[in-house]
């Protein structure tokens, strides 16, 4: 009898210390709970604030990508405009040197002219008439060459008006030129000023990515650990330990039909389960035997569509104190 009363204040001794480092445990669980959540919570307002950057960013170098290709589309406009001012100069250079030719056979040909008038205007009568005979023809061929000079003068005033018309035009395209020429500098100047910018934008936006990427990382880190704690404290608050007097009272009943004594039914439960407080705290990977309880236990979860990894302490989430089947 003595032996029984020494064993059941040893049996209840170690469950109230049992409670006692469970509540302890859960308490400093839901303290670093806690904690873990605001910082999760501060980590996700970071990180709000940086893909709120990073949106801006974007927006940005979109805009300065659309600004790009406007000023290539510009540039390229301009290089068009600036190769038909170039051809059209060309086109005129042409024609001024037709122009140029024209004028010089013109005075070529007076010129002539000219040395036979004046050979005839130099020779006397009397040579004139030996040379030729015909006085008539004389008058003809004088009255000719004043004509053909008159026509020749007027052919060289009229081309060289025309000649420096077409200079005159041929300057205007070589200004506009030179004009198209200083727009498309500029324009290049700014095209690289934006390329800059653009590039400048997209590091930082990479970087920007690049650190979301840390805060994610960091977050889900915590947010896994948070997970980690829940579990344990969902395992500690539905897997009390029954109090002692109702498993005293069981072990009395169950030592009155099999004569088992019972001192030694609590201290058996004590310490495998500690009343049942322990029951489903287990991991199948180290609590069973291989192959023996574990093929049959994987070959259970299987057919129940289970993850055996999600199964606290191997067990399922029936909670229905003791029992359990899959036990």
């Amino acid at each position: 009898m003595i032996l029984v009363v020494v064993s059941f204040l040893g049996t209840a001794g170690y469950i109230f210390a049992q409670s006692n480092e469970v509540a302890e445990r859960r308490a400093v669980l839901e303290q670093e709970l806690t904690a873990l959540e605001t910082e999760i919570d501060k980590q996700r307002a970071l990180l709000d604030d940086l893909r709120g950057r990073s949106v801006s960013l974007e927006r940005d170098v979109g805009i300065l990508n659309a600004s790009i290709k406007q000023s290539q589309l510009s540039i390229r406009a301009r290089d068009i405009a600036i190769a038909n001012l170039t051809r059209d100069i060309g086109g005129k250079a042409k024609t001024i040197g037709e122009l140029s030719e024209k004028i010089e056979r013109a005075k070529l040909s007076l010129s002539q002219l000219v040395r036979k008038t004046v050979r005839f205007q130099s020779d006397s009568l009397p040579e004139l008439l030996l040379g030729d005979g015909r006085l008539a023809n004389l008058f003809t061929e004088m009255s000719s060459f004043a004509s053909i000079e008159q026509s020749l003068s007027e052919t060289i005033s009229s081309v060289r008006t025309v000649k420096k018309d077409v200079e005159t035009e041929k300057q205007e395209l070589e200004g506009r030129r030179a004009e198209e020429t200083d727009l498309r500098v500029a324009q290049e100047r700014d095209k690289k000023r934006l390329e800059e910018q653009e590039a400048e934008k997209s590091r930082i936006l990479k970087l920007s990515k690049g650190i979301e990427a840390n805060y994610q990382s960091v977050i889900s880190s915590k947010e896994y650990s948070a997970a980690k704690i829940r579990s344990e404290l969902f395992i500690l608050r539905d897997s009390a330990a029954i109090p002692f007097e109702k498993a005293l009272a069981l072990a009395q009943d169950a030592q009155a039909r099999t004569g088992v004594r019972a001192a030694f039914l609590l201290g058996i439960i004590a310490e495998e389960s500690n009343l049942g407080e322990n029951v489903g705290k287990g991991n199948w990977r180290v609590d069973m035997k291989a192959p023996r309880d574990t093929v049959p236990f994987l070959d259970i979860t299987r057919r129940l569509g289970l993850d055996p990894d999600q199964i606290l302490g191997g067990l399922c989430e029936c909670k229905k104190e003791s029992v359990c089947v899959l036990r």
